[in-house]
């Protein structure tokens, strides 16, 4: 249900007068104004592109990163039905999902050129840090709408909740004006931005552990980490995966995921490996990857980079972590 918002201007010190709710349409001005003051949306946001086209004929209204490095889609409601906006921001969301760090560098290069500024600077600016060396290891949905229906919001809470558990949410702005003609903003979360924060919170290594085991995979899970370490990949911890990133020239990115969370003892241990990316990590051809993976294996299309998923069971992943030393031998043990 929609939240009703009324505002009090305080007058002569101890008079108050309620302030009229603005019929005015601001979805039309709402984009700039996020754009110029990103901390409507949230104080832990950059903004890095406006009007951002995917490679699939998509306009994706605002894109932005947070001081981890992790992108946030915010999409204007404006007049789509809940079904459109819905299916248009988890679209958007399937593009970025494995966006890698040299395109997001690229697309945000492009919107600060006409600044003469550059991510890095901008990032510096915003946050004072410096940018990560990975970027986009997660990402997040923000549709900004002047009111939220019903359907929506049932729609919201049913893919924020926990048997899918994304990181989506509405924040929706009304307008107020005072007698002079002033115009007033306030803003409301469909769930608020904290509890997000804690459904979304990375998993320890020791409950990712403890959900492979529970899903009947804990020694293949085990075993591949200790294969994908010894080739100097390094792990990442998410709500849902591990996440393995290598450095590629001067670029680190996330290149293999193991993912518990959707294994199971009949199918095996679930993956993801970033093709292109895992070949040039390994120095090889991505026919030889493609080679040693189980035959049970699909691409999917729908990445910018293009990845494949499937399953491991003993036998697979005995192939392919033999297929990993041939093609890293400098990571096996010498023999005296």
């Amino acid at each position: 249900m929609t939240t009703e918002i009324k505002l009090w201007k305080i007058e002569n010190e101890d008079q108050l007068k309620v302030l009229i709710n603005s019929k005015l349409n601001i979805e039309k001005r709402l984009e700039s104004w996020i754009e110029n003051d990103v901390s409507m949306l949230s104080d832990d946001l950059l903004v890095i592109g406006r009007q951002v086209s995917t490679d699939y004929g998509g306009i994706i209204d605002l894109l932005c990163i947070n001081s981890s490095g992790d992108l946030t889609i915010a999409e204007l409601k404006r007049e789509k039905t809940p079904r459109d906006i819905t299916a248009q921001i988890l679209d958007y969301a399937s593009w970025i999902s494995s966006l890698a760090s040299e395109k997001v560098i690229e697309i945000a290069d492009k919107y600060f050129g006409k600044n003469q500024e550059s991510l890095e600077n901008a990032f510096r600016k915003r946050f004072n840090s410096e940018l990560p060396e990975v970027l986009n290891n997660s990402h997040s949905m923000l549709i900004a709408a002047t009111q939220i229906d019903s359907s929506s919001e049932r729609i919201i809470n049913y893919l924020s909740g926990p048997l899918y558990e994304m990181d989506i949410n509405v924040v929706t702005f009304q307008c107020f004006k005072d007698s002079s003609g002033k115009e007033f903003i306030a803003k409301t979360y469909l769930i608020e931005p904290d509890r997000m924060g804690e459904s979304r919170r990375s998993r320890t290594f020791e409950q990712l552990q403890e959900i492979a085991d529970t899903n009947g995979v804990g020694e293949l899970y085990k075993i591949l980490l200790s294969s994908l370490e010894k080739h100097s990949l390094k792990p990442k911890r998410w709500k849902y995966l591990l996440s393995f990133t290598g450095k590629i020239g001067e670029s680190t990115n996330a290149i293999f995921h193991q993912i518990p969370t959707m294994s199971s003892h009949e199918d095996g241990l679930k993956f993801r490996i970033f093709i292109d990316r895992f070949a040039k990590y390994f120095n090889t051809d991505k026919e030889i990857v493609l080679s040693i993976l189980p035959l049970n294996t699909e691409e999917k299309s729908w990445s910018y980079e293009k990845s494949y998923e499937g399953y491991f069971l003993r036998d697979d992943l005995d192939k392919f972590m033999l297929g990993l030393d041939k093609i890293d031998p400098a990571h096996l043990p010498q023999c005296p």
